[in-house]
């Protein structure tokens, strides 16, 4: 966490990130921020620590490392990540097969790009149907009867209508 974009896109504070994801990958600390902060940083004699207070008085910002997440796989399994443009949009996608992935490994990582792209551009509101929240069902639901309405469709017929055009 840092105090301004002008920081956030400054080549040293993104290798010091990659460096903190490696360091946390290797070391299995992924968890715990002190273990991290005390490990060495990734291709470095320093610890992340240190050399987070080093990036900090070379660009004068004050910088923290507050949260990790790990996300792991087996051989059956890809996980991909998108950034997009301008680094403010991202997407994760967890890939799981029934077998060994070794002999498809490539195909698998271009489907999770194109899947993780098509999420950062889509911006869906779920994942299965049964993630959407009500209140935008109904809202959803709503609009569609005053458009049968309007349609002139009879009355007993628009419930029958809505049910196939909410699941579409």
């Amino acid at each position: 966490a840092c105090e301004t974009d002008f920081a956030a896109n400054t080549a040293d504070m993104q290798s010091f990130a990659q460096g903190i994801a490696q360091t946390a990958a290797t070391h299995d600390v992924a968890a715990e921020i002190d273990a991290i902060m005390s490990a060495p940083l990734a291709d470095s004699s320093l610890s992340v620590e240190q050399s987070l207070n080093d990036l900090m008085a070379k660009i004068s910002e004050n910088i923290k490392v507050v949260d990790t997440v790990a996300y792991a796989t087996d051989a059956a399994g890809v996980i991909h990540s998108y950034i997009h443009p301008g680094a403010h949009l991202g997407a994760l996608v967890f890939l799981q097969t029934d077998g060994d992935t070794s002999p498809h490994t490539e195909a698998l990582k271009q489907l999770g790009r194109d899947i993780s792209m098509q999420i950062a551009v889509t911006n869906p509101i779920a994942i299965a149907p049964e993630g959407i929240d009500e209140a935008i069902l109904e809202k959803e639901r709503s609009i569609y009867r005053d458009q049968m309405r309007a349609a002139g469709k009879p009355a007993e017929m628009i419930d029958k209508i809505l049910i196939g055009k909410v699941k579409k």
